[in-house]
């Protein structure tokens, strides 16, 4: 039968180390708990959980870090036990059973774990103001978080299509500056079909879409969009000119659903 760990308290707040698998501290998003503590200290039967490296002596907090710093900042004693080693756990799964965790939570998880291709994720989404977690999957190649949120998840992503995650991204925004109110995750979505097409040219669909700003409206469809964007793209040209990006961004979408890329 397995020792019950023995409740612990302390003041030596820098006996605890943050655990690599955890999220980060958010102290600034816990209000309620801050009053919490404020009100009823900080309580005996909801210790941290800590591992302790026999080593050197230091305590890793598996289970609240939030309280922890918060407990510091308050002049707290803190509670806490040590976790049995060979009884570890994953404290994102313990976690999913409260607050579930957000994709910045793991993103932000695995950069602050020196991971590259997480800390360039987290910039690219910081710097075209993307949702996280379509910033990464635009990054893993597709639009669809789906499919790399298990191997994002697992600290495993790949950075795959830069190239056409930043033409994207720097097309939305163009698009955008002309008109804010186009703004939104369709829009996104179709302007990133059409930067599939091999012969699609940024330059003379940003050119039309400045010649023809009364047309760059919002619509309720991805169908609508794509007609717009084919409209603005072809304004001006000569017959011969004309391209029918609409259709070609249909088709080359079908054959990347047909292969599993989830577009």
């Amino acid at each position: 039968m397995s020792k019950i760990p023995k409740i612990q308290v302390t003041r030596n707040y820098r006996l605890f180390e943050r655990s690599i698998n955890n999220r980060l501290v958010t102290p600034e998003e816990h209000a309620l708990l801050r009053e919490s503590l404020q009100e009823y200290g900080f309580l005996p039967y909801l210790p941290i959980i800590c591992i302790r490296d026999e080593g050197t002596g230091k305590r890793f907090v598996k289970d609240g870090q939030n309280r922890l710093v918060l407990a510091e900042e308050l002049g707290l004693p803190v509670f806490f036990v040590d976790c049995d080693p060979s009884h570890d756990f994953d404290v994102a799964k313990l976690a999913r059973t409260g607050k579930a965790w957000k994709v910045r939570d793991f993103a932000a998880m695995h950069a602050a774990n020196g991971i590259p291709a997480y800390v360039d994720g987290l910039k690219f989404a910081e710097e075209n103001n993307l949702p996280v977690g379509l910033a990464f999957a635009m990054l893993g190649g597709c639009t669809n978080y789906s499919l790399i949120s298990p191997a994002f998840i697992a600290g495993e992503f790949k950075i795959k299509d830069r190239a056409w995650a930043n033409l994207v991204a720097a097309t939305y925004l163009a698009l955008v500056r002309i008109n804010s109110k186009v703004k939104g995750v369709r829009f996104l979505l179709s302007v990133s079909s059409v930067c599939r097409v091999p012969e699609f040219s940024r330059g003379r669909l940003l050119a039309g879409a400045e010649r023809q700003r009364d047309k760059l409206v919002p619509y309720a469809t991805g169908d609508a969009y794509l007609s717009l964007l084919e409209c603005l793209y072809n304004y001006g040209q000569s017959k011969a000119n004309k391209f029918p990006l609409k259709i070609e961004a249909q088709r080359i979408a079908a054959e990347r659903g047909h292969r599993g890329a989830g577009e």
